[in-house]
């Protein structure tokens, strides 16, 4: 459904953009939602072990910034991970008040076979567009989140 905003032309195509933005963008979380529950973790545990898998040891500033946490939320999804020993927190040897975080072999095997479920998912998802689209899309994306970041108030 597009807005019913009826001001001028451009303005109406930027919130109807957004709007389709936003309802895909929704429908793609409910995808993690879906995976990460199947898999019991929660979307957010899931990034911190993907982020963990994919990039190797990381501090846990760097894993709240890569996946938009704030600081608080970091630690009790790191807390959580570890607890069930998913995770390993150890100070980082060259910086003592910096935690560094390791992914464990149970969370290497956790986070390996629900991303295989999760990518199975992306693939039925993204089924209806071509490379080309997907290559496409990526690009818009990323043009618009940095223009986004480059022009709010604050930053």
């Amino acid at each position: 459904m597009p807005t019913h905003f009826t001001g001028k032309s451009r303005d109406r195509s930027i919130l109807d953009a957004y709007i389709k933005l936003m309802r895909s963008s929704g429908e793609v979380h409910s995808m993690l939602y879906s995976v990460a529950r199947r898999h019991d973790l929660t979307p957010s545990q899931f990034g911190a072990l993907e982020c963990l898998y994919h990039l190797g040891p990381q501090n846990q500033k760097a894993v709240g910034e890569k996946l938009f946490f704030t600081e608080g939320n970091v630690t009790q999804v790191v807390r959580n991970l570890e607890k069930r020993k998913w995770i390993q927190r150890r100070r980082d040897p060259d910086d003592a008040r910096s935690i560094v975080l390791y992914i464990s072999a149970s969370g290497k095997k956790k986070i390996q076979t629900a991303f295989a479920d999760f990518l199975g998912e992306l693939q039925s998802g993204f089924s209806g567009l071509t490379d080309a689209e997907i290559q496409e899309l990526g690009r818009l994306c990323r043009t618009l989140g940095l223009h986004a970041r480059k022009t709010r108030p604050g930053i």
